[in-house]
């Protein structure tokens, strides 16, 4: 019935209560949905990021302004993508503080305060990392800096912290394999 509706009818459907609105309006973008809460970056947090945005996309339906000059498909699209960057940005943030050692249940606590092998394994293999590299792991996960502030400290681009970041993790890598924990 209402499939064949344009998005600007849908949604003032919606925010006129009409609940089959809102689904036919909902099923069309669920594919920019999905595709946001799947991106690689937050896949591991698929489910909670999907909710979110689904929460995020009710919001934009009632907020949505046609006076605006901005198409519905737009609208969405910036309120969703926005969303989601904010929210990983959230959980960045909660990784980030769980692995600097400030929460007494992260794993970077437990590794010092019970020396279990593993931990001692992976505290060499970052020791034994050239300097720049060991500085980059270390306040990135230690100490929980951005990128910027670590690139301002060592006096090189963040796109430089980047590449030592990811050749510290290919070293770590590669010495944990060596110490058979692949």
């Amino acid at each position: 019935m209402y499939n064949d509706r344009s998005d600007e009818e849908l949604v003032a459907a919606a925010q006129a209560g009409n609940a089959a609105a809102a689904d036919v309006l909902a099923e069309r973008y669920r594919p920019l949905v999905l595709s946001l809460a799947r991106r690689e970056h937050v896949r591991t947090v698929a489910a909670e990021m999907a909710s979110l945005l689904w929460s995020e996309f009710v919001t934009a339906v009632r907020e949505y302004d046609p006076g605006r000059g901005v198409p519905p498909a737009g609208w969405f699209a910036s309120r969703l993508r926005f969303a989601a960057w904010n929210a990983f940005k959230r959980l960045r943030r909660r990784w980030q503080r769980e692995v600097s050692g400030d929460d007494p249940t992260s794993p970077l606590a437990y590794m010092t305060v019970h020396p279990d092998p593993t931990a001692r394994l992976v505290r060499r293999a970052v020791q034994r990392l050239p300097a720049k590299q060991r500085a980059v792991i270390r306040a990135l996960y230690w100490q929980a800096e951005c990128r910027k502030d670590i690139a301002d400290r060592l006096g090189i681009s963040p796109q430089a912290v980047s590449d030592l970041h990811r050749r510290a993790l290919r070293n770590l890598r590669r010495a944990l394999d060596g110490e058979g924990m692949s």
